[in-house]
């Protein structure tokens, strides 16, 4: 029996199984499960109490997890990453003693904890997922959730559905309605836009895993819930996707846009409320600063257009550049792992955050795994090689306007 199988049949069992389709779906059901109080009003998620026992598994085998681990490229080069920002917090914890701000490291090590525990289900599904008949399963589950969670959000939008987060949120977040996954838009946003990715990868998968019919209603509800997400890094996020599958598979693209016009007809038949919905977040979020084609071509008239669409982050990028300037001793090694005192906001850029806390080193090894995407060779299935790609690249840019920790789990899901 060689070491794969071995892991693989120790991640196959019925207990463990459940286990990984319960962390699949905590990622969707966000909402608070159990309330406690640190700082203010703290929250765990499910995946915060199903992340035990995926650490448990992990200590039971560790030898054996390192050693698979080591054999795939993406998850040794993330491995490497969440190592180095484990190291990285020690520095946090320095800093968090000698300031008095010891909640800062405890909010840093939840974010850890997060970040194993999302690359540790991930890993584990990866063995779990070792016969055909397993996958497509899993697959159909997959799809599934994403596509009743956007349908939940479009309910939402169309005033069936009451928004689920609480008072606090509702005033954080002007009532944003989100279903069940977050209340930032970002985090709608990001989801619908991997989602979408992950869908077209199906729908010109040549075998067949699911009903088309599956696949041609989940891409349309998830273009709805994108379109209504109000994310504007998420739209540019799109149009990077979008550039790219036009540019590799240019036939391929013009079908799914004739798809796409197809199905948007009869929404505008059948559903004008939400046409109309969809013209108003887009007006409130993106248009009702251009007045014209002129706008984005001059540059001073473009300047302004990106600085009022930016909310702000143009100012808070510069706070960060003049910040390491003027604090060169942090660029090489970083000031600890979400450690933000002395600059105070997020940066909203994952470059200039990185750079900040875990230094040049951190940004170049999770580039480093970024880009381990790109080189990866599925020959059998070109489908995810396109999608997967695009994705790289519309996270490439998009990570300019955020730091989508959000994310994480459901992309190394992919």
């Amino acid at each position: 029996m060689t070491y794969r199988s071995f892991l693989e049949k120790k991640c196959s069992g019925t207990f463990f199984t459940v286990l990984l389709y319960l962390l699949l779906f905590s990622y969707f059901y966000n909402l608070p499960v159990v309330s406690y109080s640190v700082k203010g009003t703290n929250e765990l998620r499910l995946y915060d109490l199903l992340g035990i026992l995926l650490f448990i598994k992990f200590f039971a085998n560790f030898g054996l997890v390192i050693q698979q681990i080591k054999t795939i490229v993406f998850y040794k080069r993330f491995y490497e990453f969440m190592l180095y920002c484990t190291i990285s917090i020690l520095l946090t914890l320095f800093f968090a003693i000698i300031n008095n701000r010891i909640l800062v490291f405890a909010q840093a090590i939840l974010y850890l904890y997060h970040m194993w525990v999302f690359f540790l289900g991930s890993f584990f599904l990866f063995y779990n997922l070792n016969t055909r008949k397993k996958y497509v399963r899993f697959v159909k589950f997959l799809i599934l959730c994403i596509a009743i969670e956007m349908v939940l959000i479009i309910l939402q939008n169309l005033g069936v559905v009451p928004f689920l987060w609480g008072q606090e949120y509702y005033l954080s977040y002007d009532g944003f309605m989100s279903g069940t996954l977050g209340p930032n838009k970002i985090v709608l946003g990001m989801f619908a836009l991997i989602s979408l990715g992950l869908i077209i990868a199906f729908l010109f998968y040549k075998e067949k895993l699911v009903p088309k019919l599956w696949v041609y209603s989940a891409l349309g509800v998830i273009g709805i819930a994108l379109l209504l997400s109000g994310s504007r890094t998420t739209y540019v996020g799109v149009l990077v996707f979008m550039g790219y599958f036009l540019f590799k598979s240019t036939a391929r693209f013009f079908r799914f846009a004739i798809l796409g016009g197809v199905f948007f007809a009869v929404i505008v038949v059948s559903s004008p409320q939400i046409v109309e919905k969809i013209g108003d977040v887009l007006e409130e979020r993106v248009t009702y600063v251009i007045d014209g084609p002129e706008d984005v071509k001059d540059y001073e008239d473009f300047s302004g257009v990106y600085s009022e669409l930016s909310t702000g982050r143009d100012k808070l990028h510069l706070m960060y550049v003049f910040h390491l300037i003027d604090n060169p001793g942090v660029i090489p090694l970083g000031q600890g792992f979400v450690n933000r005192m002395g600059v105070g906001a997020s940066a909203h850029n994952i470059y200039l955050s990185l750079i900040n806390e875990v230094g040049i080193v951190g940004l170049f090894l999770y580039l480093r795994w970024l880009f381990s995407y790109l080189i990866i060779k599925k020959r059998r299935i070109p489908s995810f090689q396109l999608a997967l790609n695009g994705l790289v690249l519309g996270m490439l840019v998009t990570l300019f306007l955020e730091n989508i920790y959000t994310s994480i789990g459901l992309y190394l899901l992919f």
